[in-house]
């Protein structure tokens, strides 16, 4: 076993690659010493085809600084990113799938609207779905997700008040050492691991789902990686960086959608830099594609299309356009019955409505929205030609 000295250029000139067939065996193991520092051992076992000795094992051990120099070395030779036979860097771009008619039918919606979306991600794969509650964008976007990457290259995450950079890229985090000691060490958010895994399998797209986006400090969450969702091919020095890893890219071949309630927050407060990052989908109720999803999926059911009818009335009534009721509180066999119709009103959308007048003692909710005056409304409607559309 030898302790690493330095880390030198060869200047042997007889040294071969190795065939496939001859590879080694490699095992590594954390160890502490007895003052507390941290090295890896490494061993390694040749194989019986090898042409020259040693065959047997030879082992050597690395400190932090060691394994920097090491790190340096492969991300010199490797890089980040694949490069030409000139020497310049080779793009990848990630390949997306044009739309298909068993998706489009699959999602309730138009295969030209898909393909909308496909080329967006195409042309710069960050999106975010934004739109009232119930109009399906968290749906939409891990279905699409998934078509594209497969569930398992998807993870999705919520954004809160309380959401930060380090749960989201990387932080320091607790732990415990070898000796029962508390430490700290670099723990890796979702970002940063679906990162690592896009960028050693280019040939695969992987997404990454933000729910609720707007809901946390977008830019205490992505810090300075505000910079690398529009210059993807930059290397850019990160918060928590080390000499094991000094830089960051964000892969081409990771893709983030994100969904926005805009009746928790309006669009407009979102700032520029990150508005100019993304391209926006809306998905409103009284708008394609979200418009017709409720009538659509209550006929594949083969169910009385009256929640649709409803839905129509009640929007109708409602100036806001963020304020609208989207079409996900009836996509439920529980809510279609009449008792289910009676029971969504009076649990959701009353409630919900409700906030939306909250400190506005002028307007009295239960009698402007009552299931009794909106069933009127909606059957009004349809006596009337053109009052439906």
């Amino acid at each position: 076993m030898a302790r690493i000295l330095r880390i030198v250029p060869s200047t042997q000139e007889r040294i071969r690659p190795h065939k496939l067939e001859e590879g080694v065996t490699c095992e590594y193991k954390v160890l502490e010493t007895p003052d507390g520092e941290t090295l890896v051992h490494l061993s390694t076992f040749g194989s019986e085809n090898r042409e020259s000795p040693p065959k047997s094992s030879q082992s050597m051990q690395l400190d932090r600084e060691q394994a920097a120099d090491l790190m340096r070395i492969l991300r010199s030779t490797f890089g980040r990113q694949s490069s030409g036979p000139d020497g310049s860097r080779s793009e990848t771009k990630p390949v997306f799938p044009d739309a298909t008619e068993a998706l489009a039918r699959k999602l309730l919606v138009s295969k030209e609207w898909i393909q909308q979306c496909v080329e967006l991600l195409r042309d710069r794969p960050q999106l975010i779905f934004y739109g009232p509650p119930g109009t399906g964008k968290t749906f939409l976007a891990k279905a699409l997700a998934e078509y594209f990457s497969g569930k398992e290259n998807v993870k999705v995450v919520q954004f809160h008040p309380s959401y930060s950079y380090e749960d989201f890229f990387e932080g320091f985090r607790p732990s415990k050492s070898g000796n029962g000691q508390l430490q700290y060490e670099v723990h890796h958010g979702p970002l940063k691991v679906l990162s690592d895994e896009a960028r050693m399998n280019s040939d695969k797209i992987y997404t990454l789902v933000i729910d609720e986006i707007n809901r946390g400090n977008i830019a205490k969450i992505f810090g300075e990686l505000y910079f690398l969702l529009e210059y993807r091919d930059s290397n850019l020095s990160l918060m928590y960086s080390d000499e094991a890893d000094p830089t960051f890219t964000l892969p081409d071949n990771l893709v983030i959608i994100g969904t926005m309630n805009t009746a928790d927050r309006s669009i407009a407060l979102l700032d520029s830099a990150l508005r100019r990052r993304f391209a926006f989908v809306a998905l409103h109720p009284s708008e394609h594609p979200t418009k017709d999803v409720l009538r659509q999926w209550l006929a594949d059911m083969r169910y009385d299309g009256e929640p649709a009818d409803l839905m129509d009335a009640l929007n109708s009534k409602i100036p806001d356009e963020d304020f609208k009721i989207g079409p996900s509180y009836f996509m439920r066999p529980s809510a279609v019955s009449d008792d289910g119709i009676e029971r969504t009103w009076r649990t959701s959308i009353l409630p919900l409505l409700e906030e939306y007048h909250y400190g506005d003692p002028n307007f009295v909710v239960r009698e402007e929205y009552s299931l009794e005056t909106i069933r009127n409304l909606a059957r009004d409607r349809r006596s009337t030609p053109g009052a439906s559309t």
